[in-house]
């Protein structure tokens, strides 16, 4: 009997404890903000926002309006693939406006393997097209050794 007992009492205690836990976890309140782009002012959704401190991940509607659990003085980091990333400090729980600026695009870029040989031949090309040297009649493979 004693023993049923300590099990009743011991369940009891962890069920208080795990109570006790999540009304520390929903007590944090919730933030909300709006993500636009930077000079436009258009608004950008599926914008990934974490909340550093608790992990916590959420992301933006299609109206670019986000709401996550947080607390003064934590730290959120919003990214976005085509967007730099911006991180901003929660100093009141009112509504906050955050402006993403748009990455910078890229030309495309060739990427050649070339060989050394290839390379000095292109240096003694340029070195015959020239013609400042023998009345314009430079021939590289025939200069003196």
């Amino acid at each position: 009997m004693k023993r049923i007992l300590a099990y009743i009492f011991v369940a009891l205690a962890l069920l208080l404890f795990v109570q006790q836990v999540e009304a520390q976890v929903s007590e944090l309140p919730k933030v909300s903000g709006l993500v636009l782009e930077k000079g436009t002012g258009k608004r950008i959704s599926d914008v990934n926002v974490v909340n550093t401190r608790t992990k916590r991940v959420v992301f933006t509607n299609a109206f670019g309006v986000f709401y996550i659990e947080a607390a003064v003085g934590d730290t959120l980091s919003i990214t976005k693939v085509g967007y730099g990333p911006l991180k901003t400090v929660i100093y009141s729980n009112d509504d906050i406006l955050l402006e993403m600026q748009p990455g910078i695009m890229l030309e495309e870029v060739v990427i050649a393997r070339r060989s050394k040989r290839q390379d000095m031949e292109d240096i003694l090309r340029d070195y015959s097209k020239k013609g400042i040297y023998n009345g314009g009649k430079n021939n590289a493979r025939n200069l003196p050794q």
